[in-house]
C-alpha cells in the first residue's frame, strides 16, 4: 500500500510542488503570484530539492500560454523549468503511473493530482499546492506554510 509522507513539523529538505504553484509564479496577474514566487525563490535560496512528475512541463507550458494568450510565454516558462537546477522531474513510467492509480483511487483524486501525490510519496517530499482538495486529501502545505513563512 502506498503511503504519503506525513506533514512534518519542520521544513523538509525536499518538496513536491504542484503545477498551480509554478503557474502562479509565472503569471503576474495570478492572485497567488507573490506568495508562489516568494516560496520558489526561498526554496532555491535554501537549496531545497523540488520534485514533480514530468507532466509539470506540459501543464505549465499550456497554462501559461493560455493565460498569456501567447505560445511563446508558455515556451519560456517551460524553458525556465528545464533550467532550474533545484527541480528534479520524474518520468511518468509504469511505477509512477501504478502508484498514481493506487493513491488516486484511494484518495479520490483527479488524475494529475494523483501523479503529484504519488511523486510526493515516492520521494518522501511533501506536497506544496494551492489546491485545497489536494491538500485535504493528500496532505501537504500551501506555499506560505511550507518553508515556515
Amino acid at each position: 500500500m502506498l503511503t504519503l509522507p506525513p506533514t512534518p513539523m519542520s521544513a523538509p529538505a525536499a518538496y513536491t510542488v504542484d503545477a498551480c504553484v509554478w503557474v502562479a509564479a509565472f503569471d503576474l496577474a495570478d492572485p497567488m503570484h507573490l506568495e508562489s514566487a516568494a516560496f520558489l525563490r526561498e526554496a532555491a535560496r535554501r537549496a531545497v530539492r523540488l520534485h514533480a512528475p514530468r507532466l509539470l512541463l506540459l501543464e505549465v507550458r499550456c497554462a501559461v500560454a493560455r493565460r498569456a494568450r501567447d505560445g511563446d510565454a508558455g515556451a519560456r516558462a517551460e524553458s525556465a523549468l528545464r533550467a532550474a537546477p533545484f527541480l528534479q522531474l520524474h518520468p511518468m513510467d509504469e511505477r509512477l503511473l501504478d502508484a498514481a492509480g493506487e493513491v488516486g483511487t484511494t484518495l479520490r483524486l483527479r488524475s494529475a493530482d494523483a501523479l503529484y501525490a504519488a511523486c510526493a510519496a515516492a520521494h518522501q517530499a511533501p506536497l506544496v499546492t494551492w489546491d485545497g482538495e489536494l491538500l485535504a486529501r493528500a496532505g501537504g502545505w500551501a506555499p506560505p506554510q511550507a518553508l515556515g513563512a
